[in-house]
């Protein structure tokens, strides 16, 4: 994020479960370029009937260690990365 967190590690975890429970869903903190902790939560609810447009778009929310919204956000991804994107995924056994 140009201006906010240039080049940082983040940690977090990415729930993907588009079938059964049709979504995924992006947990991840960081600490940005002020040196403050912040929280990225996002969650793409999967519908099967507009499925391009569910993959490819991301709503989400910047979060400072209060809890406090700083940001929003809404992420787009190409179209054209959606056949790879979705031929990555494998069930957890």
């Amino acid at each position: 994020m140009a201006g906010f967190a240039e080049d940082v590690p983040l940690s977090g975890q990415l729930t993907i479960d588009p079938v059964l429970g049709k979504k995924i869903r992006y947990e991840f903190d960081f600490v940005a370029d002020d040196g403050k902790r912040y929280h990225f939560a996002g969650q793409k609810d999967v519908k099967f009937f507009d499925l391009t447009r569910t993959m490819t778009t991301l709503p989400g929310e910047i979060l400072d260690e209060r809890g406090a919204v700083v940001g929003r956000a809404g992420l787009t991804f190409d179209k054209n990365d959606l056949p790879r994107f979705l031929a990555s995924f494998r069930p957890r056994l």
